[in-house]
């Protein structure tokens, strides 16, 4: 069973996968965590898109922790 990463054990380096229902696999690596001046923990991450067609792209993005966690739920480490 996949795991789902909790709030507060995410790790830089951590990898996650989400398969999107247009047959495109997203893998997000966690870069590092932060608490935001509102203290809100957010995830920087790069996330890497391999399309069906094989191209793979790659691009650097930030979310709050709480969404990360609800979108990118299979360990892949």
């Amino acid at each position: 069973m996949p795991m789902r990463p909790a709030q507060g054990d995410l790790q830089a380096g951590d990898r996650f996968r989400h398969d999107r229902e247009d047959r495109v696999t997203e893998t997000a690596t966690v870069v590092a965590t932060r608490v935001d001046a509102f203290g809100i923990p957010h995830v920087r991450f790069t996330v890497t898109f391999a399309l069906p067609s094989g191209r793979v792209s790659e691009t650097e993005r930030s979310l709050s922790l709480a969404s990360f966690v609800a979108h990118y739920r299979e360990l892949v480490n």
